[in-house]
């Protein structure tokens, strides 16, 4: 990653810029100051935001707890399954 500060670049840019120059399939870059939408944000506001979005129930079938519980019935009879499978194909 390379970070181009305002005196190399003020000509033309007035922000500062970041980009992976590793990677040559993302060739473009990203100006720094666009990357987050909490970075005008004090640290404060920034943790009450956090708080905020973890204590969101979010909308999933696994904040139902009968579809959390047959989904993991599921999950747990597949991997049983999937053993089983394995094991015979192994001759045990």
């Amino acid at each position: 990653m390379v970070e181009l500060p305002y005196s190399k670049h003020q000509e033309e840019y007035y922000d500062i810029l970041h980009g992976l120059l590793e990677n040559p399939k993302y060739p473009k870059l990203t100006k720094l100051n666009d990357l987050s939408p909490l970075r005008n944000k004090s640290l404060e506001e920034i943790k009450e935001i956090r708080k905020i979005r973890s204590n969101l129930k979010r909308v999933s079938f696994r904040s139902d707890e009968v579809l959390n519980k047959q989904y993991n019935n599921f999950r747990i009879a597949y991997w049983k399954k999937r053993a089983n499978l394995i094991e015979s194909s192994l001759g045990k």
